[in-house]
């Protein structure tokens, strides 16, 4: 283990999944619009694994900040992102 850091799943309060099980479950029947937000490469690292962990497709879509990349969940262009707490708790 190289760290421990508590991250959060963030996708649009528009999208028709509630549960990490129906994103996966979407996202594998609409691969075509399966992408996520990312700014670092901790938070792409994280994406990857749970896109490995899951068998979720998904592209990345690099931002410059994390503000940025959760603007992009917000409007939907991104499906999700993991990000760290303190710019994604307001979110929640």
């Amino acid at each position: 283990m190289i760290a421990k850091y508590p991250l959060i799943l963030a996708i649009p309060a528009t999208h028709p999944a509630k549960t990490v099980n129906e994103l996966v479950a979407w996202a594998k029947a609409n691969p075509d619009k399966s992408n996520y937000g990312t700014t670092a490469p901790s938070f792409t690292l994280a994406s990857e694994l749970f896109k490995l962990k899951t068998g979720m497709p998904g592209v990345a879509i690099p931002y410059k900040s994390s503000n940025e990349m959760l603007l992009a969940v917000i409007n939907g262009s991104s499906l999700f992102a993991i990000g760290d707490g303190p710019p994604t708790v307001p979110l929640v």
